[in-house]
Order: C-alpha cells, then sequence, then structure tokens
C-alpha cells in the first residue's frame, strides 16, 4: 500500500496507472480485515514518516466505522474504540501535524461514539469530561467534535437513531454546560490578570480544573479552543439552560483586548451565535447592558482592528434586531444606548461601514414610531442623526470618504453604482425618521443644505448678469470651491427631496402641520424653477483641461436631471405648482430641451429623459388646460 501510494503521488506516474492504483487500493479498503492494519497506522505516534499512508489508513478506519459497523463484531468493536481512546489520550497539542493527527482521531472517536452511546458505551459522555479535566485541550476538542455529529446531517444513520443519539447527548448538556461554565470563569480571570481562587467562589468553582490547563504559554490557546467549542454548543441546546455566569464570561471574553485578538473575536462570534437564534435567550438584563458596556467601550478605543469591528458591527445589528422592542420597555437604557450607538456611527470607517451601521438604527426607529408618545425623549439625538446622514452625503463635508466611491456601473447589479447604492441606503433612512419624527421637521433639516449650493449657482448668476467674465470667474472661484463637487452636492440634496415628497402630504397633516408643508413646498418650487431656469440658461461652464469640462459637464447633466426629478415628486403635492404662470415658464423651459438649442445639457441623453417623464407627467396626471394653448 505504501508502495502504491508513492508511486500514485509521483508526478510521472500517468493517468491510465493512476487509475490503477485508484482500483487497488479501494480493493484493499474493501477487505474484511483491511482496517485492523490501517487502525496501527492511523495510530503510530509519528504520522511525518509518510503521510499519504497515514490519510490512507485513517480514511479507510472511517470508511469502516461509517460503512462497514454493522458487519464488526462486538470484539473488534471495542477494539477500534479502546485503540483510537487510548491513542487519543497520549497525543501532545503542539505542531500543525499533531492538531491534524489530534483533530483526526477525535472524529473517529465521535463516530464511534455516535454509534455506541448511551447503549454499548453508556460513558462515552463522562469520558469526554473527564478527559477534559485531565488534558483540556483534548477532551474540549472531542466535546466539539462531539457536538459537530449531534447536528450532522451525514447520511450513514438513519434519523431515528439521529434523533435518539440528539435526545441522549441532550441530557448531558446540563453537566457540560456547567463544566465549560467553570473553565470560562478561570479563562476571564486569566485574561484580566486576576487570582482565581481570590476572584472566585469556592461554592462555584473547582479549583483542581486549573491542572488540565496547559502552561501560560499554550493558556490562550486552551480558552480559543474552549471559546470554538461554546460557539457550536450554543447553535442547537436549550437556551435556558445557560447561567449568568456563562453569559457574563462571554461578554468579559468579548472585550478588545490587542494582545488577545482571537480570543475577543472568537467571544463575539458566540454573541453572535446566540443572538442568530431564532428563540428567547436567558438573563436579558445582563445581556443588554452587557452590549452597551461594550459599545462603550468601542467607542473609547478607536483602534480595534478591522475584523473586531465587522463582527462587533454584526453583534450590534443582531441585538437591535431582537431587542428592539425590549429596549423600548427599558427608556433610561435606551436613551443610553442611542446615544453611544450615535457617537459609534459618526466615526470615520469608510462609507459602507456607516450604511451598515444605519442598519442597526433601522429597528429602534420603527419602535419608537409605534410609541410617539416616547417620542420627545429620543427627539435630540434623532435630530443628529438626521444632520449627521445628510452630511455624509456631502462632498463639502466628507470628501475623504466620497472620493472612494466608484461611480461605475456594479457587477452585480446593472443598474446601480456603489456612490448610488450608498445614497439610497442613506435617503431610505432618512425617510424612516421621517415618518417617525415627522416629514416637515426631517424635511426641514434636509432642505437646510439647498441654501450653500444654490447660493453659490445664484453668485454665477448675478455675476452674468451683473459684470463680466472675469467676475464670473471670481465667483467661480470662490473660497477654492470645486465646482463639480457643489453640483454633486446640490443634486444629492435633490435626490433627498426627491425620496422625502411623497411623504409630504399636505392633506392628510393636522392642519398647522399640513399649513407649514404648504410652505415649504412652496419654497422649494421657488427654488426649483429658479435653479432650471439658470441651468436652461446655458450659460455656465467650467475651466480649466478639457478632463475637468468633461467631469463639469457630467456633474451639470446629473443635477440638470435631479432638478427636474425633484420637480416632478412635488407637483401632485402643492398648488404652487398648478399656476398657469409657473407652467408656462417650465414649458418654455422643456420646449429648449427638447429642441436643444446647442446646449450641451439639453441634448444629454439623461436630461432629455427626465423632461420627457416630467412633461408626460404634467400630460397625463395633472392635465392644466394652459398645455392647451402651447404650439
Amino acid at each position: 500500500v505504501e508502495g502504491l501510494l508513492q508511486e500514485f503521488y509521483q508526478p510521472s506516474t500517468s493517468n491510465a496507472r493512476k487509475r490503477e492504483i485508484e482500483t487497488n487500493l479501494l480493493a484493499f479498503k474493501s477487505q474484511p480485515e483491511a482496517w485492523q492494519l490501517c487502525l496501527r497506522v492511523a495510530t503510530a505516534s509519528d504520522i511525518t514518516v509518510n503521510q499519504f499512508l497515514w490519510f490512507f489508513s485513517t480514511s479507510t478506519v472511517e470508511h469502516t466505522i461509517t460503512r462497514r459497523w454493522t458487519q464488526l463484531t462486538s470484539t473488534d468493536k471495542t477494539l477500534l474504540r479502546e485503540t483510537l481512546w487510548n491513542s487519543y489520550a497520549q497525543l501532545g497539542a503542539t505542531s500543525n501535524v499533531a492538531k491534524r493527527q489530534r483533530d483526526t482521531l477525535a472524529q473517529l472517536i465521535a463516530l464511534v461514539g455516535k454509534r455506541e452511546f448511551p447503549e454499548q458505551d453508556p460513558n462515552y459522555m463522562q469520558h469526554c469530561m473527564e478527559l477534559t479535566k485531565t488534558r483540556f485541550q483534548l477532551g474540549i476538542n472531542l466535546l466539539r467534535i462531539t457536538s459537530e455529529e449531534v447536528v450532522s446531517n451525514r447520511g450513514d444513520l438513519t434519523t431515528e437513531w439521529k434523533q435518539y443519539f440528539y435526545s441522549c447527548i441532550s441530557m448531558c448538556v446540563p453537566d457540560v454546560l456547567d463544566l465549560v461554565t467553570k473553565y470560562l470563569l478561570i479563562a476571564v480571570c486569566h485574561i484580566n490578570g486576576k487570582d482565581i481562587q481570590t476572584t472566585i467562589p469556592s461554592t462555584l468553582m473547582d479549583f483542581s480544573l486549573t491542572s488540565a490547563l496547559p502552561n501560560d504559554n499554550q493558556l490562550s490557546s486552551s480558552i480559543f479552543d474552549l471559546l470554538v467549542c461554546v460557539q457550536h454548543l450554543v447553535s442547537w441546546i436549550r437556551t435556558e439552560l445557560i447561567s449568568e455566569y456563562f453569559l457574563m464570561s462571554i461578554l468579559d471574553l468579548s472585550q478588545w483586548r490587542p494582545a488577545h485578538e482571537p480570543i475577543s473575536l472568537v467571544a463575539l462570534s458566540v454573541l453572535n451565535e446566540l443572538l442568530y437564534l431564532q428563540k428567547p435567550l436567558p438573563f436579558e438584563g445582563a445581556l443588554m447592558g452587557g452590549v452597551t458596556s461594550l459599545l462603550e467601550q468601542h467607542n473609547n478605543n478607536r483602534r480595534q482592528s478591522e475584523m473586531y469591528s465587522d463582527k462587533f458591527r454584526e453583534l450590534l445589528r443582531l441585538y437591535t434586531k431582537k431587542y428592539a422592542g425590549k429596549l423600548m420597555q427599558e427608556p433610561d437604557l435606551l436613551e443610553t444606548f442611542l446615544n453611544l450607538l450615535y457617537s459609534c456611527t459618526t466615526e470615520l470607517n469608510g462609507a459602507l461601514d456607516f450604511t451598515e451601521k444605519l442598519e442597526i438604527w433601522t429597528p429602534i426607529i420603527k419602535g419608537i414610531a409605534q410609541q410617539p408618545a416616547k417620542i420627545t425623549r429620543y427627539n435630540n439625538v434623532l435630530t443628529q442623526l438626521v444632520d449627521e446622514i445628510m452630511r455624509r452625503t456631502q462632498f463639502e463635508a466628507n470628501k475623504p470618504e466620497l472620493e472612494v466611491l466608484e461611480n461605475e456601473l456594479m457587477e452585480n447589479d446593472s443598474f446601480a453604482t456603489e456612490w448610488q447604492q450608498f445614497l439610497d441606503q442613506c435617503f431610505e433612512s432618512l425617510a424612516l425618521l421621517a415618518n417617525t419624527r415627522g416629514a416637515h421637521i426631517v424635511f426641514a433639516q434636509v432642505y437646510h443644505h439647498w441654501s450653500r449650493p444654490q447660493m453659490y449657482l445664484l453668485s454665477l448668476e448675478h455675476a452674468l448678469d451683473h459684470g463680466s467674465a472675469r467676475s464670473y470667474e471670481a465667483a467661480r472661484k470662490l473660497k477654492g470651491a470645486n465646482v463639480g463637487e457643489i453640483l454633486r452636492d446640490f443634486a444629492t440634496v435633490c435626490q433627498a427631496v426627491v425620496r422625502l415628497a411623497p411623504l409630504m402630504d399636505s392633506s392628510s397633516a393636522a392642519p398647522g402641520v399640513a399649513e407649514e408643508m404648504e410652505c415649504q413646498l412652496q419654497m422649494l418650487s421657488d427654488s426649483l424653477l429658479q435653479t432650471l431656469q439658470l441651468l436652461a440658461s446655458n450659460r455656465l461652464y467650467s475651466g480649466g483641461s478639457e478632463m475637468d469640462k468633461a467631469t463639469f459637464q457630467t456633474d451639470l447633466d446629473n443635477l440638470y436631471a435631479q432638478v427636474l426629478l425633484a420637480m416632478r415628486s412635488i407637483f401632485p403635492l402643492t398648488k404652487a405648482m398648478s399656476s398657469e404662470e409657473l407652467l408656462h415658464r417650465l414649458f418654455a423651459i422643456l420646449g429648449s430641451i427638447f429642441a436643444c438649442n446647442g446646449s450641451l445639457s439639453a441634448a444629454s441623453p439623461i436630461v432629455q429623459q427626465t423632461a420627457s417623464e416630467l412633461l408626460l407627467f404634467i400630460s397625463t396626471v395633472i392635465r392644466p388646460k394652459c398645455l392647451l394653448d402651447i404650439p
């Protein structure tokens, strides 16, 4: 067999010869007594002599367990089980080779245990726990792999036996959890540099358990293995078995510690696993207070690794989705949490990070919307959030994050760019806030950002009307402004207005609110028409290179289209848009767009399309009589 394997893996061996060797090896594996020879190789103390032979031997033993188990005599089963256990208990735990051997032997032991527990081997789980108390890394590794076998979908056993094995192992889970909880408490003491005997009450701890742990150099690795095992256990056990000490230990180990990053990451994974479960968790107060403390620590330490930040953001998303309703019942805790969450949201870690943090807010904002009587308490932080969303979408305030967003079509969606997807997610959050706080309140905050770009364009118009080309150039370079960025900011505010416009329905609002909405829409319609007339005048231009001019023209075309879209969005909402004077001015502008009149923007496909959509909307939905007067 060894000779065949060496020949098989030689580069010079032909494919025909490899198929012949494979046939011979499969024939050997099927021999009734082959597993005994392979078992001796699989449990050899040194597997580095010929790893190909070792892998073949362990796969043969696995094949015997999973496919030929019922054909073995009771003596053979006992020999196989005891040989695996004895070999496993004598393993070291240092090199990667040793870990591979450890995991493979543990897998074979668990497969045997799955067939023999509890009838033929009633002490299987007890042996696993006893091994954990004497050789921790070996025992905890075997507990993890046994846990994986409990929920494995491998088709080598009947469904009835799998369910029986599941129920029998479940009866042992309280003892397993009691053991791992004690080791979690030891881990917390170790990580925090505290003495175990003075920190943990003797009623909770068997201090002899520490003797199973390796020395300090390997202790962190043992804690990591412990948490990996715990993560799998919590994915299927009954959550009511979890103790408060268990939960508090996981929360403590989830804190960011640069010297123990792997432990922090896997502890967060345990919390996320718990929150993914579609069933209630015990000790909700401890969990909610613990997550708030983790958020506070996160805000006070901004040097976490990217992997930790990603996992922590996932934790917050899962937490608010599961506990938004509970938080609403604890107004003091919710107020503290929202202030901390706002501070976390304002970190400048990129546009993607920001939109994912907005997703964390969504369940809470929806929860507040269902209890309007309580909204006053959270008005301040929600107002700040609206301002932060608008600030993060403006080049004036957030150029470093925005300029790295791609404006090319994304591979997964031919109709969206990375830039547009970012804006859409921001504006959906604005709409959600508008539904919660009142559309007119959020609209006023958004419209506040309209003034800067519009005043800049008006200064250009003033220079064109009353000055010379030199004064226009001076106005264009006002305060060193980048005209393209200002046009982009203006187009962004227009998009925000378009998203909020459907919520500004004064017909269903209270009298005072309806009047305010009508005034806001009147002011917006005047500003839109004023801006549209300036864009249609075809007098804006950019200095600089041809590339600068092309970029400027693209930004100008986009603004032109967004202004037309904004006008369409508010048409059905305000009477001001239906006046004959305004409509005649608007039709004249639309006519100049369709005629092009030497304008680069008017000839732009995006401007032509939005102008056509606006005219179609007016003629089919608004249907003003003055439309008949147009030649």
